[in-house]
């Protein structure tokens, strides 16, 4: 090394060099509608047929929200939350047409009718029996509306 006022140093630097080594490999990247798009194909293969005609315009009305959320290339995290909520529910809300919504079994106790064994059965009336297929229709109000408002966005 020689410095500034030219005098100068000697250093011996020994250097050991390993074996390359290959990087790992990066990992995937996560695909944010993968589950999104595991529902709708689980969705699709069901059959309106087999379900009530009211509990099946909620539920075909989260399914197409959900499809078009998975069309948009440019849907946000809270959108493909949102479909995918709304789906589920809409899902799980969905009634077996004929279901009369009373038990099959003689041992079962019906809604509001005491059993034998004390139980009040399940408690809900019958006027109550749908407050979930009302709640699933507003979550696709809601969804809709913040899918709308956000394309509304993006075009201005």
């Amino acid at each position: 090394v020689t410095y500034s006022d030219k005098s100068t140093d000697t250093a011996t630097v020994t250097f050991k060099v390993a074996a390359k080594t290959e990087p790992s490999p990066k990992p995937e990247p996560t695909d944010p509608k993968a589950d999104l798009r595991k529902e709708v194909e689980s969705a699709s293969k069901l059959d309106e047929k087999d379900y009530t005609a009211d509990s099946w315009k909620v539920f075909a009305a989260a399914l197409d929200n959900a499809k078009a959320v998975l069309e948009d290339k440019d849907a946000t995290e809270a959108q493909i939350s949102g479909a995918l909520t709304t789906l589920k529910s809409a899902t799980a809300a969905l009634a077996k047409a004929g279901d009369t919504g009373k038990p099959d079994d003689g041992d079962k106790p019906s809604a509001g009718k005491p059993n034998d064994k004390g139980d009040k059965g399940n408690g809900l009336s019958k006027t109550g029996a749908s407050v979930a297929v009302i709640g699933v229709a507003m979550l696709l109000l809601a969804a809709a509306g913040f899918v709308t408002v956000n394309v509304v966005r993006r075009r201005r």
